[in-house]
């Protein structure tokens, strides 16, 4: 019965944990949100996109101070001080008009170091450091550097604040179980 526990949870891991293969090299949950920090440092904006919603995520979008400065932070207190990270937005329809590709909705919150200049044609926002403080700026979409990705997290019913249990919906639980029980009884397999 303990064997059949494990495969469960080596199963769930590779479903839930995202990709065994992707190189990530840092997570941080900042109120609703887990941030997925990749090293793949070829990653222009569109091959970053597509990074982040192959794992079940988003370009990161920053959607006020508070989550800026955690951000912040965390990559600060982690050696992330010298690297420059792809977020979500970026003026690509419209020059100057500052859209978040996961929300498609115009950007609530900026935090430009300087004001964005569109040198070279920089059509896509990138947060870099200056003396350890991570500020917005934009850069040519063909750029290779980091990608930070986002998840929402589910906070349980009744819950009104961060520190709530997370849960997995039930029905998210018999989607992946009940293929696996009904699956050749592999687990039970006797000579």
């Amino acid at each position: 019965m303990s064997f059949n526990i494990y495969i469960i949870f080596l199963y769930f891991i590779g479903i839930f944990g995202g990709s065994l293969h992707a190189r990530r090299f840092g997570t941080a949950q900042i109120g609703r949100k887990r941030y997925n920090i990749y090293n793949i440092k070829e990653s222009n904006w569109f091959h970053a996109a597509h990074l982040c919603r192959s794992h079940n995520a988003d370009l990161v979008t920053i959607e006020s101070e508070s989550e800026m400065n955690a951000l912040s932070d965390h990559l600060t207190a982690n050696g992330y001080a010298d690297e420059y990270f792809w977020t979500s937005g970026n003026d690509l329809v419209e020059e100057g008009e500052y859209m978040s590709l996961s929300k498609g909705r115009t950007l609530t919150y900026t935090n430009f170091f300087y004001e964005p200049d569109n040198y070279n044609n920089e059509d896509c926002i990138h947060i870099r450091s200056y003396k350890n403080k991570f500020y917005m700026n934009d850069l040519a979409c063909n750029n290779t550097i980091y990608a930070i990705c986002e998840q929402k997290l589910q906070l349980a019913e009744g819950c009104d604040n961060e520190n709530c249990m997370i849960t997995i919906p039930k029905h998210v639980l018999l989607e992946v179980i009940e293929p696996l029980w009904k699956s050749t009884n592999v687990l039970n397999y006797r000579e």
